[in-house]
């Protein structure tokens, strides 16, 4: 409305000859443009790089509900944050928890992320094990904007967890469950990678300039997956909030909408190259349809 009576304004200041002249000029002819679908090569590049390999030879995801602790925020922001992160969550219809459930992913907002981290790896050091302290340092010192760290366990494929750990709280001393010899295949496993517990450390400072929604939609996708930290993907997506010299998309995109879609519904007990290749043949049909 106020755009419109600023508008309006300015008209009424032209002269009347001015005003005339801009009535009667014809509409200016846009040159047409044609947009084509990327190719199978191009989505499964952009797969391929939102997905990297991982040592599990596994694409790992939850099995239980989120549950989310926030430190360092304002009320505001966390609620901010917790929307968007539960509708992220609700892509894949992971059904919502109660308001008492222990934590199994901790999200912390901070403007000095290097000091917090060490004091992490210095006074937390089991909430990463069972992975040595020296690996989890080198990811997580290195200077991003978003620094995260998954906590994965080699489970049954049909969650067959042992009743201590089934029961653990996200503090726990989690071990992994290796599969009996002779298991495995090439294409089908006896197991599949669990997302356990996250941390996650936001740099208040490399937020400046950037909606905090999109800083939440960029969280809330790395939550749900192993997915890479500032992809140059192919394809417009979130994961590319932070890529520098690069001006994405500020919301979740379709192409993310159907990555993440397509990462739960992958078979779990089979190769990481199977289940890459399953979720890009859902982004190729996204692409033949238009729907995520």
């Amino acid at each position: 409305m106020v755009g419109r009576w600023l508008s309006l304004c300015f008209a009424l200041l032209l002269p009347a000859t001015a005003l005339a002249v801009t009535q009667a000029a014809p509409p200016e002819l846009l040159p047409e443009i044609i947009v084509e679908a990327p190719g199978e090569m191009e989505i499964a590049a952009f797969v391929g790089q939102a997905l990297p390999d991982t040592r599990e030879r596994q694409l790992a995801r939850w099995h239980r509900p989120l549950c989310v602790a926030y430190r360092g925020f304002s009320k505001q922001q966390e609620q901010l944050f917790h929307h968007h992160v539960q509708a992220v969550a609700a892509l894949v219809e992971m059904p919502a928890t109660p308001g008492d459930c222990r934590p199994n992913v901790v999200v912390l907002l901070t403007d000095q992320p290097d000091r917090l981290v060490d004091l992490m790896l210095e006074r937390q050091e089991r909430l990463f094990r069972p992975t040595p302290i020296a690996e989890v340092r080198k990811a997580l010192d290195q200077d991003r904007a978003v620094r995260m760290w998954h906590v994965t366990l080699l489970n049954g494929k049909d969650g067959n967890t042992p009743d201590a750990l089934d029961m653990a709280g996200p503090l726990s001393n989690a071990s992994s469950i290796r599969a009996a010899p002779g298991s495995l295949s090439r294409l089908g496993k006896q197991t599949r990678i669990d997302l356990f517990r996250t941390m996650i450390v936001i740099d208040a400072n490399a937020l400046r300039g950037l909606p905090l929604s999109a800083v939440a939609d960029h969280v809330g996708m790395r939550v749900m997956g192993a997915f890479a930290a500032d992809a140059a993907t192919p394809l417009p997506s979130i994961l590319g909030l932070f890529q520098s010299g690069q001006k994405g998309p500020l919301a979740l995109t379709d192409w993310d909408k159907s990555l993440l879609r397509g990462l739960y519904q992958a078979p779990v007990d089979t190769h990481m190259n199977r289940q890459r290749r399953m979720i890009a043949r859902r982004l190729v049909e996204t692409a033949t349809t238009g729907e995520p």
